[in-house]
């Protein structure tokens, strides 16, 4: 230790958001933990002031409120091996899983910015009644094997209700095995909300799921993005089967999807949902090209600084003043997305495994495959995805964003570089929304904006 060194230095993790004259919005990335400092403060800690034996001297009250919210650490700790320690822990636990299950690749609708939209047909049709037997089996093993405890499953598609059967069966074997056992379990239902109906609510209730429906925009601007094969638009019906399962008491969610055709609505949509009583949370999704189907919408898609600096920060201002809630998703622990996680899988509709839900449909993104009986072998892919260690990246080891993204999105980074073993940088373009959107839900009181409008 240095003369002088009493043993404190920032950790390296910080991370400071103005917001206002003299105060900012002090974020861990570690810890997760957030306050609220001045300019002094910030300069103190960037100066490691809190090093010297004046600094302990004259600020030993701030010290303490510091080092419990892990802005300030020791300075004989190593912030890089303890996120390596946090990561492969967090990666490799087994006591949690998430099962992503695509019951069907097929939609009704064409949305311009999807596969089905653009006529791409993917390898796989429809999840049949053997398979789901298979899945069901498949995942009760898993658990079983593994001694889970918690499980999260999530229904997607194409549109899942298109193909409800193989659904009911694997939610009923799943639900019964883990009340059974004593295991938590978690169902959330992506779906675009057409298909919903009394008879369907009354088979899904007793799940306690979570429905999580799509929107574009208000009415006028949804209605050219999500409409049947006949070109009908879907906003009517869609806030109608929102309205029922509310009525039914079953939890619904909207993620908004906002490319530059519709942003212009959004205050508009928020305002349409309050004055039909709807109070629903909202995720707002930022609308990329992650595939080829949507190559051809790209030139509508915002670029991502664009939606980091001024999109995504008008939207949840936005939000903020017509009252309207933000699902509240927590960072994953150490890693970018469950779906790096070792008990992280995603089930086509015949039963093949991947990591990431943009890659299903992808043969050579194949991680395994669930056989008769629920049984299940790896292919090399397999240990290609979880051999990725973000703290080999350049670009990472000195990042403070490190221990929320780990590295980035895999799949986004083998779009750009071909292969998994790289970083992607996406978070960057919009952190500082996202931690003043968790420090406004954490009790800190966020100031409004400059931005105006919607142009």
């Amino acid at each position: 230790m240095k003369n002088n060194d009493l043993g404190f230095k920032a950790s390296k993790y910080n991370i400071f958001v103005a917001i206002g004259k003299d105060r900012y919005v002090l974020f861990n990335s570690m810890s997760k933990t957030v306050s609220v400092v001045t300019h002094d403060v910030k300069k103190r800690l960037q100066g490691d002031y809190y090093r010297t034996e004046t600094g302990l001297a004259d600020y030993m009250d701030e010290i303490k409120v510091l080092r419990e919210g892990g802005f300030l650490i020791s300075s004989e700790k190593d912030e890089l091996m303890e996120f390596r320690e946090a990561h492969l822990s967090s990666k490799f636990d087994e006591t949690s899983a998430t099962f992503v299950i695509i019951p069907t690749f097929s939609c009704n609708l064409k949305c311009p910015y999807c596969y089905q939209g653009q006529g791409i047909q993917r390898p796989a049709g429809s999840m049949n009644e053997k398979t789901s037997k298979d899945v069901a089996d498949f995942i009760m093993q898993y658990i079983s094997q593994h001694k889970t405890t918690s499980i999260l499953i999530q229904i997607i598609g194409g549109e899942p209700l298109a193909n409800f059967s193989p659904i009911e069966y694997i939610l009923s074997s799943v639900h019964k095995y883990c009340t059974d056992s004593s295991i938590e379990v978690t169902i959330e239902i992506d779906t675009n909300g057409t298909l919903i109906t009394d008879e369907i609510i009354e088979k899904i209730q007793r799940f306690s799921p979570t429905v999580v429906i799509s929107l574009d925009g208000s009415e006028k601007f949804h209605n050219k993005h999500r409409f049947f094969n006949d070109g009908t638009g879907t906003f009517d019906r869609i806030i109608q089967n929102i309205e029922l399962l509310t009525e039914k008491k079953i939890v619904v969610e909207g993620n908004i999807c906002v490319s530059k055709d519709n942003f212009s609505s959004m205050k508009e949509l928020l305002v349409s949902l309050h004055s039909r009583g709807i109070d629903i949370p909202v995720n707002f999704i930022h609308l990329r090209e992650r595939t080829g189907a949507c190559s051809s919408f790209s030139s509508s898609c915002f670029m991502d600084t664009d939606w980091g600096e001024r999109v995504l920060p008008l939207l949840l201002e936005t939000a903020r003043k017509e009252k309207t809630r933000i699902a509240s998703r927590p960072w994953a622990p150490y890693v970018f997305c469950n779906m790096q996680r070792k008990s992280g899988f995603v089930i086509d509709p015949l039963g093949y495994l991947y990591r990431c839900p943009v890659l299903a449909g992808e043969t050579n993104h194949i991680v395994g495959r669930i056989e008769p009986g629920g049984k299940y072998t790896f292919t090399d892919n397999n240990v290609r995805w979880l051999e990725r260690d973000p703290i080999t990246f350049v670009e990472c080891k000195e990042c403070n964003l490190l221990p929320l993204c780990a590295g980035g999105c895999t799949q986004s980074a083998f779009r750009k570089t071909g292969t998994y073993n790289n970083p992607d940088c996406y978070l960057k373009t919009f952190i500082e929304a996202d931690i003043l959107d968790y420090a406004g839900r954490n009790g800190v009181d966020i100031p409004e904006g400059d931005r105006q409008d919607f142009s």
